[in-house]
């Protein structure tokens, strides 16, 4: 016969695994997409500043509520590299934000 403490304990441990283990991935995965950005190889320290700086000035169209930078939505971090490269490819941040706002409309903007 179980012990009433057997059976709390067996079903802690399943609620444990049950809550913690996609909690443990979802947090390796945004690891991951962080530090796939972070690695973006800019041309010189200003572009990577700015690329960041512009990032943090438009939203993301999913989260709504949250830039570029701070959103960990699989379309910020699209939009993320996309404006890392079109720093990296010359454009100026007016151009960039008119792409965006093309794109998404003015609520893009922050």
């Amino acid at each position: 016969m179980k012990s009433i403490l057997d059976i709390f304990t067996r079903g802690f441990i399943q609620v444990q695994k049950q809550f913690l283990q996609p909690h443990f991935y979802s947090h390796f995965s945004l690891f991951a997409q962080a530090e796939m950005v972070d690695t973006y190889q800019f041309q010189n320290q200003d572009d990577r500043t700015r690329a960041v700086e512009l990032a943090k000035s438009l939203r993301c169209p999913q989260c709504q509520n949250q830039n570029l930078v701070e959103s960990n939505s699989p379309i910020a971090y699209d939009l993320r590299l996309e404006v890392y490269k079109m720093v990296d490819e010359g454009k100026t941040n007016q151009q960039i934000i008119d792409q965006m706002t093309a794109r998404f409309g003015d609520f893009c903007e922050l």
